[in-house]
């Protein structure tokens, strides 16, 4: 789910309808989703966890322009060091 709450995101008119419409699909039917796809139109910083757990984040997405380079997906663990080197700061208290 996106965790519309964290400080960490960037864009405050982001519209995560899709993930609402995931999270109903998969605690009210036994439909067992393993892949999931979305775009982000915008740059920015965007948290997601498990909906059991709202407070842990799972993921965070960083979202780069065009004019930045990018080498591809690359993934890494959540911490502050890693937060720090990838510049994702709390945009709010």
């Amino acid at each position: 789910m996106y965790i519309s709450s964290s400080p960490f995101n960037t864009d405050p008119n982001y519209d995560f309808g899709e993930f609402t419409i995931l999270k109903t699909t998969m605690t009210s039917t036994s439909f067992e989703q393993t892949e999931f796809y979305q775009s982000f139109p915008n740059t920015g910083t965007f948290v997601f966890g498990d909906y059991s757990a709202p407070d842990q984040y799972t993921t965070i997405v960083r979202v780069v322009s065009n004019d930045e380079i990018c080498d591809g997906f690359q993934s890494y663990p959540i911490t502050p060091s890693n937060m720090v080197k990838l510049g994702i700061t709390a945009t709010r208290p």
